[in-house]
């Protein structure tokens, strides 16, 4: 990539371009893992272990210290989407339809809220 081409890439508009695309790619899914757990969390039925569980998936995911610092480019983000995952393997069952749903509509909502600033962004 010649030093334009770089300058370029980091331009507003194909900055944020490009850090929406990453966050629809791999962001989705820890987003997703994360609202399963936050509502999970809140919900009555989850016994106080599982909210454990929780709170040490949430605190790693939040913190900034991680065992791969998350500034990493695209490996940065993998411990925390590793944490994540197991976290949801341990508690899976407290995971509601209803959270389910709730997550599935958080997530739409989401959605069309970045589509829709980024059809404001645009020049």
């Amino acid at each position: 990539m010649s030093r334009s081409q770089s300058q370029d890439t980091y331009m507003p508009h194909n900055f944020w371009g490009r850090l929406s695309s990453y966050i629809k790619s791999s962001g989705k899914r820890a987003l997703e893992k994360t609202l399963y757990l936050y509502y999970a969390l809140q919900s009555p039925n989850t016994p106080l272990w599982a909210k454990g569980v929780i709170y040490i998936a949430l605190g790693y995911f939040l913190l900034p210290l991680d065992l791969i610092p998350d500034f990493i480019p695209t490996i940065g983000y993998l411990d925390d989407l590793g944490v994540l995952t197991a976290a949801m393997y341990i508690i899976g069952r407290y995971i509601t339809p209803e959270i389910r749903s709730v997550v599935r509509q958080k997530l739409e909502q989401q959605s069309s809220e970045a589509a829709s600033d980024a059809e404001n962004r645009q020049p």
